[in-house]
């Protein structure tokens, strides 16, 4: 069971939530009266309201001032339940929307920034290649102003993005239009990474994915190569809707040394093909290997594709996860979404993960085993 989240807001900012209102004529909170639930919370009243409000005080009052009350307005305790991959979604609003109304590229670039893990840069260069019909413009929106490279490859791994919808999401497809960037390098390997990690989260049969795999990433240009033959598990998973066929295809046609990666991109793909209220008991299935290292890495992938399930602050869906994992790997399992939420979106995140979700008796570890953290890089 989720623990109940109690969030204490300091005097100072309780009155931040008017300041938003104030400063763009949008009233958040009213969104907050609205029920949700987290088995279903993309569909609710109150996910679809912040869509709404996001985009109605991006067009009155463009990129920065919305920004900057959204960060006020994270301060307070409805706020904080949108950090997160909910942020990151609503961000990417900002940016279609920005693009939408024909805000000049360089003014988007530098107020968008690193807004919300690159959600509103990844939206902005994802609605750049819908609306211009290819790539050759929305590259040089990318490249329209002089920012860093950090913000710069969030534009390029937007393009990867809108490039797997312009073409109806057919991989093969979409890595040869990553092939006519400019950007030989970084800007191709951002553009195909978006381009494969679609498979994490969209599942259906429908889409075209190689016949063979393996074949396909063995084929394809050195620098999407390994992180092909890493998201090989997810697109097998796409393909089969089989576990045992998406983990086989890891541990045999895959380059050993990525192996657990290509597990964890299967793990994550049937995490997310997965009813919300099912996944604790199916991954506790799939995770239950005879052997004590692999059942360890299924269930800290699951947890890794858990803290990116829109609507779920703070940890709450990889409690749930971590709740049917073995007495023996509990504890390491709670510390480890401390982990990726530190890495992922901040020491406010693991905060509020470690102080008030996190059961009691784990609390004190969470909080100082932060402290000696090396950052993980996501699948």
């Amino acid at each position: 069971m989720i623990a109940a989240v109690y969030v204490f807001v300091d005097p100072s900012v309780k009155s931040l939530q008017q300041d938003f209102t104030q400063q763009t004529g949008v009233n958040l909170q009213e969104c907050e009266k609205y029920p949700h639930n987290f088995k279903n919370y993309e569909e609710s009243q109150r996910y679809q309201c912040y869509l709404e409000k996001t985009a109605q005080a991006t067009r009155k009052f463009g990129i920065a001032a919305t920004v900057s009350a959204f960060q006020n307005y994270f301060q307070t305790d409805g706020g904080q339940a949108l950090e997160g991959p909910t942020c990151h979604t609503i961000a990417h609003v900002i940016g279609e929307v920005a693009v939408s109304l024909g805000i000049e590229s360089e003014k988007i670039l530098n107020e968008c920034k690193t807004f919300c893990t690159g959600g509103c840069l990844n939206g902005a260069g994802h609605y750049n290649v819908l609306t211009t019909q290819g790539i050759e413009k929305a590259e040089e929106f990318c490249n329209s102003a002089n920012v860093s490279h950090e913000l710069l490859m969030d534009c390029y791994h937007g393009l990867g993005h809108g490039i797997t919808e312009y073409v109806g999401f057919g991989i093969e497809k979409g890595i040869s239009m990553c092939n006519q960037l400019n950007n030989e390098r970084d800007g191709r390997f951002e553009c195909g990474h978006a381009v494969l990690m679609e498979w994490n989260q969209i599942m259906t049969k429908s889409v075209p994915v190689p016949v063979d795999i393996s074949a396909f990433c063995s084929k394809v240009d050195e620098i999407y190569r390994d992180i092909c033959y890493e998201f090989a598990g997810s697109l097998e998973y796409t393909k089969s809707q089989s576990a045992a066929d998406a983990l086989g295809i890891c541990s045999k046609k895959v380059p050993k040394y990525l192996a657990d990666r290509c597990m964890g991109t299967a793990v994550e793909a049937l995490y997310h093909s997965t009813p919300r209220q099912e996944r604790p008991g199916v991954i506790a299935s799939v995770c239950d290997f005879p052997e004590k290292d692999k059942t360890r890495m299924c269930y800290y992938k699951a947890v890794n594709a858990s803290i990116f399930t829109i609507g779920a602050s703070a940890g709450e869906a990889g409690l749930v996860i971590c709740e049917k994992a073995p007495n023996w790997l509990q504890s390491d399992c709670y510390l480890k979404i401390s982990s990726r939420l530190f890495n992922e979106y901040g020491e406010d995140s693991r905060n509020m993960f470690c102080k008030n979700i996190i059961p009691n008796k784990y609390r004190n570890k969470c909080l100082t085993y932060i402290d000696n953290l090396v950052p993980i890089t996501s699948n």
